[in-house]
Formats: C-alpha cells, structure tokens, sequence
C-alpha cells in the first residue's frame, strides 16, 4: 500500500474516529459548561470589535456592563480570534464554538499522527497513538465539562513537534520553511492557552535539546536557525505574552482567587474518580468533576515500564551508551511522564514552592493535559520497537479497544435548563444576565474597583455622587461618545467619573474637540471637572494600545519581517548569490 492510500485511510479513520467523540456537541442547540457563557459573550463582543477594526484583540467594550474590560490582553485571545472569524461565515456564535471544538479535536490527533509517523516510522502505531491521544477523559473533560480554550491548545501542541521533526534531517530550504511553520504553530499556542504554552514549552525543550545532543542537527548554521526558530515562538506571540506580563499589576489577577494547595488530586483520583460536571473543591471530597488519567494511558505507561526493565534484564544491567541511543525517546517521554504525575500530586507540594511560575497554573490537575501528551507519545515509541509481532498485535488491538470503551460515557455535555433557554435567544441579553467579567471573580478589574459595573452604574457623576446630566451620542465596544450639561455652581466635586473603568494608556479622549487627560477614580475613567466649559460638553473617546502594547506588537513584527528575510534568502533559487553580485 503505498502512502497516499495510508494516509487516506487514516484520514479516514481519524474523521470517524472524531466525529464519534465529537457527537454530544451536536445533540443540543445549546448546552452546558463550565465557562460557555464567557465564550458566547466574549465572541459578541469579538465580532463588534473587529468590525470596528481593532486589531489585535485587547479591550472588550461590551462586557462588564459597557464598563469594558481589557479580558483579551490576559485570557486566550486566539480562541476569540477564530469564533469571531466563523461566526462572520456562519451568523451563529455557538455554531462556530461547535465546529472549533471539533476541529480541534480532529486537527490534534491529526497532527499527533503524523508527528509520530515520522519520528517512529510505524504507520499503525502512530494511528493507536493518535487515538489514545483523543480518547482520554481530561480530553473530554475540557470539551464537555469546562469549555475550556485549552482543547484548542492541545490541538496545536502536536504541530510545533510535527514541523520540527520534518525540519530536522530536512536540506537547507525545506529546513528553514518547517522551521518557520514550527514557530508559527508555537507562537498561536503561546495565544491559544497561557498553561498550555507553559507545560507544552517545557515539552519542547526537551524535546530540541535532546535532538541537539544526538547530532540530529550538526552544522553550526543549523543550530543558530534551530535556535532562532525557538525565540521566534516567543515573538511570534509577544504582542500577548508580555503585555499581559507587564499589564498585569494595573489590574487584581495577580491577587490569589484559587491557592493551587487546595486543588491537589490525590493518586486514587488520577487511576479513577467518577465523572461529573461540577467543579473542583477545595480539597478532594467534594469535588465534582474527573481527575483521572484513562485506563489505557495506565496501561501505556505500565507497559512501557515493564519494557524498559526487560530491555535492562536483558543488557544485563549495562546501561551504556548504546542502550541509550536505542531507547533515548521511550526514557525521554516515560521520564516526563513520572515527572508530570508526580507534579500533579501533593506530595510535588516543595517543587511548586521553590518553582513559583506554577502556582500560576492554580490548579494542579491541569496537569492532566500535558499527561495524555507525553503518555500517548509513549505508547508509539515502545510498540515501535516490540518485534514480536503476535505482542505488537495484541497491544495494538487492546489499547484503542480499552481507551473506547473506558470512555463511551463521557462523550455528552448537559443540556441548559428550560427556564434559562431564553438568555440565548439573544447573546446581548446574556451578556447582563451573566456579568462576571471573567470566570473566577473578577479579578480582571483595576487594582482599586471593589466591584464590576452593573445595570445601575451612571454614565456620568461627580466624585462626590451627583449624576451629571448627559445624553449619549454613540457607543460601540472600542468607541464612545457623549454630551454632558454641565452647572458647574450645582457641581461641588472635583472630577467627573465615566462608566468606563481604568486602564493607563487604552483610551484617547477629547473634549470639546481638544485632547484631554483621564486618570483613574477609584478604577473607573475620570475627567478634572476645571476642564469643561459650562453648558453642552462633548466627550469622545476611542480604544488604543498602551505603549507597552505598541512595543511588543513591533517585536512580533520584526520577527514575521526576519522569517520573511530569511526565507527569501535560503528558500529562492540563487537570490543570496544574485544579491552578493549587485554588491561586488
């Protein structure tokens, strides 16, 4: 058979496979889970950004009761990006969620295949491979349970490997071009999810510099490209990473919502606890949703275990440096396997303490992800290498059996209850009945608001309380415009405090037509009163980038105008030879 036709067939395979753990998506109109909400409100208000053309994603106008809030410069901006771009195709909002939760899961088993096809060589296994990768509970957890952008994450995770596994081996121009999709695919996870890029990061480094030291890359030039190609996963999401970084203490997430001690699964768990649609509790008694592993990837991780220790017996005990290069990719992933369980428990307690970037991470079992990552590789780098192939057959066959089978309930999110039904008939609607500007608290307000906007909040009062009259011109999610009436004998107060709240450097206001300073009243926009004339006043305002966010958004241009040198330079037939000639 030859590899079109494999390919094909595994497509084929991947689809079904797919559509059969998509189903649920499917069965309601519209269903339950832990953050949808969020989704739906923040796509609305995505839709009427871009419309309006901001660009990148920072500030959502129409959240916290039009008080806005800047959720996209922290909170998984490339999720918003893509149900904004199909919601524009489809007119739906919770269809375009449905179809990026399905391809996710199709394009992540996809790419997981294809990763493990060229790194083991082995077609089947590599397929098995693909399908442990789909079929675990923490999988479905994220699609049905939690809603969670991380399964988007997890779908682009397995490109960064498949493009630098290409690379690597490939000839000068093929080298550079995998590369540059391999920073481009890192750079959409470093804003697809913020913990994924996290665990997945620390994935990939092993994974490079472990390539580095088996010479797999030789030449100087290749590893200065390899290297480059690694920051450029940085840069390519700058615009994101370091504004939300350096933006952060202008707002309360840094202030602790979840302590990540009270949030440990215990071993019991991650081999088995029951399903639910709940939430994580303090402690593990009450919780209400699923920590465990899968059957299968136990399985996985026993028998890769029982391998090692055979191929051990059988070396008798010469650990030397050939039994190394034979098995470097089973120790490698095994290893990270212990290490992200062993993480995942309480007793890792002193390692997230002395590491303190995880307790960023606030709840330990998300973990799990990166878990099923590392285990599902596993599991093809042993069954490649078993000769016997009666032992081969068998695992093959029983480990997707187990992983279906262990995970048939699974595949189904609850329904909205009737009564609720309504708020989705119009997401606007939705949006004031479900306020909170995020999903925990809402500790995306300035340091100094006590309490988001609501219905009730004024367009415009005094710092002393009055209502200062006013009539709205226009308003949109990145815009604004206002007239108020002022008496300044009846206004006993200093500033004047608008329904927007604080941000340094988003907003550029005038008044009257001049510009005008805002500065920050207890975390809402507020104006000196000295500055307005008495009578009719207009204020208009519009949403900009911080200087922070102008200075990163040129670093990750600078890295996609260096890519786009380079790639000229050694993927066009003699342009560095024609260029050296114009200069002799």
């Amino acid at each position: 058979m030859n590899s079109f036709k494999r390919i094909f067939l595994v497509v084929i395979g991947l689809v079904a496979m797919t559509a059969w753990a998509g189903k649920g998506l499917f069965k309601y109109s519209i269903y339950q889970t832990h953050d949808l909400d969020h989704h739906l409100v923040r796509t609305l208000d995505a839709v009427a950004t871009l419309k309006e053309g901001a660009f990148p994603l920072r500030w959502a106008g129409i959240l916290n009761f039009e008080c806005g809030t800047p959720i996209y410069n922290f909170f998984n901006p490339l999720f918003y990006y893509i149900s904004a771009s199909l919601t524009f195709v489809t007119g739906n909002i919770m269809n375009s969620i449905k179809i990026i939760s399905l391809l996710s899961l199709f394009m992540g088993s996809l790419f997981f295949f294809l990763w493990l096809k060229n790194e083991t060589k082995d077609w089947l296994v590599s397929f098995v491979g693909s399908l442990l990768y789909l079929y675990a509970p923490y999988k479905f957890s994220l699609i049905y349970v939690r809603g969670s952008p991380e399964y988007l994450a997890y779908a682009i995770l397995p490109a960064v490997f498949y493009f630098y596994s290409l690379a690597i081996g490939s000839k000068k121009n093929r080298y550079v071009l995998y590369l540059f999709l391999a920073s481009v695919s890192g750079g959409l996870l470093s804003i697809a999810h913020n913990v994924v890029f996290l665990l997945g990061l620390s994935v990939i480094t092993v994974y490079l510099v472990t390539k580095v030291l088996l010479k797999q890359v030789k030449e100087k030039k290749e590893i200065i490209l390899l290297i480059f190609s690694y920051l450029s996963i940085i840069g390519f999401g700058a615009f994101f990473i370091f504004p939300a970084l350096l933006e952060e203490k202008f707002t309360q997430i840094g202030i602790p919502v979840f302590f990540y001690k009270d949030h440990f699964p215990i071993l019991s768990q991650l081999l088995y606890s029951p399903w639910g649609y709940g939430d994580s509790a303090i402690g593990t008694k009450l919780d209400g949703m699923s920590f465990q592993i899968g059957l299968a990837q136990w399985i996985v991780l026993v028998v890769a275990l029982v391998y090692l220790a055979c191929r051990i017996y059988l070396s008798k005990f010469r650990l030397n440096r050939k039994f190394i290069l034979d098995n470097i990719w089973i120790i490698v992933f095994s290893t990270l396997s212990l290490l992200f369980i062993f993480i995942d428990l309480p007793s890792s307690g002193f390692i997230w303490e002395k590491i303190t970037i995880l307790q960023a991470i606030q709840f330990p079992w998300r973990v799990l992800g990166i878990i099923i990552f590392v285990l599902s590789a596993v599991f093809a780098f042993v069954v490649s290498r078993i000769k016997y192939r009666p032992l081969y057959y068998l695992i093959i066959l029983v480990i997707p059996f187990l992983a279906l089978i262990a995970n048939r309930n699974y595949l189904l999110p609850q329904p909205v209850y009737q009564k609720t039904l309504i708020y989705y008939e119009n997401l606007s609607t939705l949006n004031y009945s479900h306020n909170s500007v995020t999903q925990f608290q809402d500790n995306v307000l300035p340091l100094g608001k006590l309490a988001q906007c609501s219905s009730k909040t004024p367009v415009a009062l005094t710092d002393t309380g009055k209502i200062v009259q006013n009539k709205e011109i226009k308003r949109g999610s990145t815009y604004g415009s206002l007239m108020l009436t002022i008496g300044k004998k009846d206004i006993l107060g200093q500033k004047i405090i608008l329904n927007l709240d604080y941000f340094p450097g988003v907003f550029a206001f005038t008044l009257n037509g001049k510009t005008q300073v805002y500065s920050d009243c207890e975390g809402r926009v507020c104006l000196a009163v000295n500055d307005f004339i008495e009578g009719d006043n207009v204020i208009s305002w519009n949403v900009v980038q911080s200087k922070i966010e102008r200075l990163f958004n040129a670093v990750t241009l600078t890295f996609i105008v260096l890519w786009l040198i380079i790639i000229v330079y050694f993927c066009i037939p003699n342009f560095h030879t024609l260029v050296l000639k114009d200069h002799r």
